[in-house]
């Protein structure tokens, strides 16, 4: 059960590869274990309304997973990272941060690689920062106490299961290792040293040149983007260092088996449950994919061309790929399409929160996806971590003047105020396992409906008691249904 529990975690994270029959395997395991399931949604259709008419609320019916009320394509800013002041010994001075790499732990702390205040951050659940290691604004490649170590470049990051965090140092050409017992954060080499190379072997005695992006897979192997050497290393738990596809003496963009494939200054790295790496092949600004047994091929992409150089890459669960890119967009690789979910069309840049389109990023670098199925992004320049959610409702086109929909319900309502003809529209829902899609036919008549009329429905108050001689109060009926007009 716990391997089980582990892979489903792993898939949940984005692990997992991008193959339909592994999808099916992991929908009957996910909805087994925890009870989560793709959205399965429905409405009446067709539905004929009338012009200045309120319509009864057309709501979704939904025999699969719940749909959680968000808007989806919202982007928020989740947290705003303060310059760090680091003394110069005549006063202070402050160094932006320019967050390069994201990656949560079990618990919902989200960890950022800072390769110009040259720390790692630590932003709780509810936002609050810290600094989780690293001397703001001191280079170096000092270990020790989290808070006096010091990094030269971290630019990527991840956490193993047991709660290690693991830095990529740039420019110290090195693996750094986190341990937290208690309240003490120890750094550590983990792998690499000073001396540049591309030595495989353990621990100290391996060698890098720039490494770059990490990803780790549900067995705790780290893979690394060895930027320097155009190739993508693996680390096991136990810290041996290979060479997993590439090769330090030749660069390109062939595909082939391990190191006889090409690569050209790749950057960040994703992986799936079943040990699939997906590569940022960032010079010939590319994705790559070297499956389980070391090969390597170049994922198709179509309008490549459109999105700008591409940064950080995921997985989700159902093996899409989502990437960032300097053109301040946020985008999703199915098999067949690439879509734009946040970021504005043109490639303006600007800090604006909005839906879709309506948000704006400054550079942003990588992106990670929390349990919840949210995307947290790295907004470098803007000095910020942006959040996007991609659970919710949407609907393909506008309704009828005078009806609206709503995002985070799915339900359609109001008044309509012009005649329609029928039209088709496609509404679909998403939660973090996926995503479910309904087609609801609507057409409004050009004449409203005529009023309804309803049969008198009169009493009198009884019995009534009089006195000789006095006069009474008129005794009047009460009507309870329709009017009686005033004619003899």
């Amino acid at each position: 059960m716990n391997l089980i529990k582990k892979t489903i975690q792993a898939f949940l994270s984005g692990n997992f590869c991008r193959g339909p029959l592994m999808w099916a395997l992991f929908l009957l395991i996910a909805n087994s274990v925890f009870g989560q399931a793709l959205p399965d949604i429905s409405y009446p259709t067709p539905n004929v309304y009338n012009i200045n008419t309120p319509i009864t609320p057309l709501k979704p019916t939904n025999n699969g997973g719940t749909v959680p009320g968000n808007v989806y394509g919202q982007v928020s800013t989740f947290a705003i990272l303060a310059p760090a002041i680091v003394p110069n010994g005549t006063g202070s001075s402050a160094f932006f941060s320019t967050p390069n790499a994201l990656n949560f732990d079990a618990s919902g702390n989200l960890y950022v690689a800072d390769a110009n205040t040259k720390q790692i951050w630590k932003i709780t659940p509810a936002g609050d920062v810290t600094t989780f290691a690293g001397t703001p604004g001191v280079s170096g490649s000092l270990d020790g106490p989290a808070l006096t170590a010091t990094f030269g470049a971290p630019t990527g990051v991840v956490v193993d299961s047991k709660g290690n965090v693991f830095v990529a140092d740039f420019t110290g050409n090195t693996i750094r290792k986190i341990t937290t017992v208690g309240a003490v954060s120890i750094v550590s080499t983990f792998a690499g040293s000073s001396t540049v190379g591309s030595a495989d072997g353990n621990g100290n005695v391996a060698q890098f040149n720039k490494p770059y992006g990490l990803a780790i897979d549900a067995n705790d192997n780290i893979y690394v983007a060895d930027q320097g050497n155009n190739t993508i290393r693996k680390i096991t738990p136990a810290g041996d260092v290979t060479t997993l596809a590439g090769s330090p003496t030749a660069f390109g963009s062939s595909n082939g088996q391990g190191t006889a494939a090409t690569f050209r200054g790749p950057t960040y790295v994703a992986v799936n449950a079943l040990g699939s790496v997906y590569v940022v092949d960032a010079v010939n600004n590319l994705i790559r994919a070297i499956s389980p047994a070391g090969k390597v091929s170049t994922v198709s992409i179509t309008n490549l061309s459109t999105t700008g150089s591409i940064n950080g890459l995921r997985v989700d669960a159902a093996g899409n790929l989502y990437f960032v890119a300097l053109r301040n967009q946020i985008f999703k690789l199915t098999n067949t399409q690439l879509f734009s979910l946040a970021g504005n069309l043109s490639g303006g840049s600007g800090a604006p929160d909005g839906v879709g389109s309506a948000a704006f990023f400054n550079k942003p670098v990588d992106l990670v996806f929390d349990n919840a199925g949210n995307i947290y992004i790295a907004d470098q320049n803007n000095n910020r971590i942006r959040k996007l959610s991609l659970t919710g409702y949407t609907i393909d086109k506008a309704l009828p003047p005078g009806l609206s929909f709503d995002a985070t319900t799915g339900i359609i309502s109001g008044t309509p105020t012009v005649a329609f003809q029928s039209d088709a529209y496609k509404i679909t829902a998403y939660n973090k396992i996926g995503s479910s899609s309904a087609t609801v036919e609507i057409s409004v008549n050009g004449l409203p409906a005529p009023p309804k009329i309803l049969a008198p429905n009169i009493s009198y108050a009884s019995p009534v008691t009089y006195n000789p001689g006095v006069p009474i109060t008129p005794l009047q009926p009460i009507n309870t249904g329709g009017a009686v007009p005033a004619t003899i």
